[in-house]
């Protein structure tokens, strides 16, 4: 299951302790649609003018030249578990504060605008250019369809799709920072229709044009989690 589906467990989790402890009788939400209806829905959504509508935008970003991100060959060829690596950095109470309440002030920003422009300035500097190809997570949970109600559904809906980012020879951060969320504001449909044209669209189409971009770089925020437990049960 996905990050959303774990919020939905921990707060159903939440009030049937609540009931218990009350000892009253365990009454949860009602359930949403599932995840089978879901799927159906998807390949209606996938015959659609708006699903058409999307194809000119990620068409142009697979037609671009990347350059591939220099690396080790040896671990490019190897891989193996033994070659891996996990880093880990935490931010203190101080730093996370400023980052959640504050950074977004300046140019009306979300999270992910933030994060994500410290990755791709990052990935820039590093490879001494601003064309910056991330694959971004998304929770998948967009509306494809009016009749349709998922919010309590619990599955793996994740969608992945290609960002490109072009950032300028600018060393601002505030230009970079701008770059970033307006490119972001950009994707259609917050990207779900990249992977519905890539495997279902195009084959209906008998299309030739392929859908087949594999970014090196994976990027998913997961959010709060304490958010979502709001007692101290």
């Amino acid at each position: 299951i996905d990050g959303v589906s774990w919020r939905i467990l921990l707060q159903d989790f939440e009030l049937a302790y609540k009931q218990l402890t009350q000892k009253q009788e365990i009454s949860l939400s009602s359930k949403t649609d599932s995840y089978k209806e879901w799927a159906k829905q998807i390949y209606g959504y996938a015959k659609s003018p708006e699903i058409k509508e999307q194809f000119p935008y990620w068409s142009n970003i697979e037609k671009q030249n990347f350059i591939p991100i220099v690396k080790d060959i040896r671990l490019s060829e190897s891989r193996k578990l033994k070659d891996c690596e996990t880093i880990t950095i935490i931010l203190d109470e101080s730093y996370t504060e400023k980052l959640l309440q504050e950074t977004n002030t300046a140019y009306n920003t979300e999270i992910n605008d933030i994060l994500l422009t410290a990755l791709a300035k990052s990935i820039k500097n590093w490879t001494k250019n601003g064309q910056v190809l991330i694959n971004l997570e998304g929770h998948g949970r967009e509306d494809i369809a009016d009749n349709l109600n998922i919010t309590r559904t619990i599955g793996w809906f994740t969608s992945k799709y290609p960002v490109l980012f072009q950032l300028e020879d600018s060393y601002e951060l505030s230009i970079d920072i701008k770059t970033v969320k307006e490119t972001l504001r950009h994707v259609p449909q917050k990207g779900i229709g990249y992977s519905i044209l890539r495997y279902i669209t195009l084959p209906m189409w008998n299309n030739e044009e392929c859908f087949c971009l594999e970014p090196e770089i994976c990027f998913n925020y997961l959010g709060q989690f304490d958010n979502n437990i709001t007692s101290d049960i």
